[in-house]
């Protein structure tokens, strides 16, 4: 005789309440069972959380002091699969005369919509005011190969390019 039916407990995502066992009540298992109860809200709200919580990949893609160039900075592996909510860049030194332009490549294709890429605008450290964005692809499956290049760095000498992929796992 097992204690076990074999079977997983596998709710769906949502915000559920944990349900508090009566001192009176039989303890019946099995699906939809009161013992089973507070496991599946459990494992439905961790379900939840996962697909919600906004987490953050930051990326040093040169050095502090270097005068930056034009192509590839920095090539990696995704850890896991996110969604991609948005996505900043940032200088340590900005860049006075044009807006300075990032690409990001996953597994070989730009993930933004041609002519809509980040853009840190002159005078400004972050690409937070620069020209709004457009993803194509908001999706990075696990282990594709990421790939930040500057594309254009006007005609001035910006340093220190960070990049941050910002969304949710899964």
């Amino acid at each position: 005789m097992t204690d076990f039916t074999g079977t997983p407990i596998a709710p769906t995502a949502a915000w559920e309440d944990i349900p508090e066992l009566a001192t009176t009540g039989r303890v019946l298992a099995g699906p939809g069972g009161p013992a089973n109860a507070q496991a599946v809200a459990l494992t439905a709200r961790t379900k939840y959380l996962l697909q919600h919580i906004v987490q953050c990949i930051p990326m040093a893609c040169s050095d502090e002091t270097s005068n930056l160039t034009t192509g590839l900075k920095i090539t990696f592996r995704m850890p896991y699969a996110m969604t991609l909510t948005k996505v900043r860049a940032s200088f340590t030194s900005f860049n006075l005369l044009a807006p300075s332009i990032v690409d990001i490549h996953c597994n070989g294709v730009s993930i933004f919509t041609l002519g809509n890429l980040l853009t840190i605008d002159p005078v400004e450290y972050s690409s937070v005011t620069g020209t709004p964005y457009v993803f194509d692809d908001n999706y990075l499956p696990d282990n594709s190969e990421i790939e930040v290049y500057l594309t254009d760095i006007g005609a001035g000498t910006p340093k220190g390019l960070k990049v941050y992929l910002i969304g949710v796992a899964g």
